[in-house]
């Protein structure tokens, strides 16, 4: 996963005209399927579990419509401090290069979770009803939390990708914090 340094610079400049410093965590919680997307209040709950600890999450998305109102619904629902946007804000590039220096990435089965594995970012990727040997992240610094651990999933090749149903909505708030907080210390 390459990028430039004039893609970090500018995902820096974004940081720092937000009050982020040099130390924050990126969660991207949207996907273009949203049957592999988490419970926006859970999210918001561990976002402020996260926030609570003292970290800086920074929230990153893709510009379509539903993602971006996905995010703003994770935003009402957390701290008012301690949590930024950047969704729909960034080139890949430029999410790659804040990605790469983030302090962990915590996202669901996406593009984003991809290139945190290939970054050596420290990662904690949720997963659903996906082919968990094709699709889960390859490096040993990270943690896949499979929502088939906490409930029943569909067959992958069954699934409805229009479907809104959402199949990660069993994995518990405390499972993600916890996984976070062992490679944040």
């Amino acid at each position: 996963m390459a990028y430039h340094a004039e893609d970090w610079h500018e995902a820096h400049q974004k940081l720092m005209q937000n009050g982020v410093g040099d130390n924050y965590i990126v969660i991207q919680p949207t996907s273009r399927w949203f049957f592999k997307c988490w419970d926006e209040g859970k999210m918001a709950q561990t976002i402020t579990a996260l926030q609570q600890d003292g970290h800086t999450v920074v929230l990153t998305a893709g510009p379509d419509k539903k993602e971006l109102a996905m995010i703003d619904r994770i935003l009402a629902a957390s701290p008012e401090t301690g949590v930024v946007s950047l969704a729909g804000q960034l080139t890949l590039r430029q999410l790659a290069s804040l990605i790469d220096h983030a302090s962990l990435f915590i996202g669901v089965d996406s593009v984003p979770m991809h290139m945190a594995a290939a970054l050596q970012t420290p990662c904690v990727a949720l997963f659903g009803p996906s082919k968990l040997t094709f699709w889960s992240p390859w490096q040993v610094n990270g943690e896949v939390i499979w929502a088939g651990d906490y409930g029943p999933l569909p067959d992958p090749d069954a699934i409805d990708t229009k479907t809104k149903e959402r199949y990660l909505d069993a994995i518990p708030v405390d499972a993600v914090v916890s996984a976070a907080r062992r490679y944040l210390s």
